[in-house]
């Protein structure tokens, strides 16, 4: 695993967050990332894909006719249903 710090959005890296329930000219510490102005995120770099135990076919999400589909060996060679 690795982490990294990464910019915080919410609060544009500032660590104060100034929303539209803020009176004008103060702010909040920011909830995302505790008023740092970044958030720690962790990772696991990609290898390769794993195998996926007890699939034998592939289909396309969201497909009503399940005729298209492909073996998961053809899947795991690169093939795309």
């Amino acid at each position: 695993m690795i982490t990294l710090k990464a910019f915080c959005h919410e609060c544009r890296g500032t660590g104060v967050f100034v929303g539209v329930c803020e009176p004008k000219g103060t702010g909040v510490v920011c909830l995302i990332c505790g008023g740092h102005g970044c958030k720690a995120v962790t990772y696991t770099p990609f290898k390769k894909r794993a195998l996926r135990r007890g699939v034998t076919r592939v289909y396309l999400s969201g497909r009503v006719d399940r005729t298209d589909g492909i073996s998961y060996a053809a899947f795991q060679r690169g093939r795309r249903p």
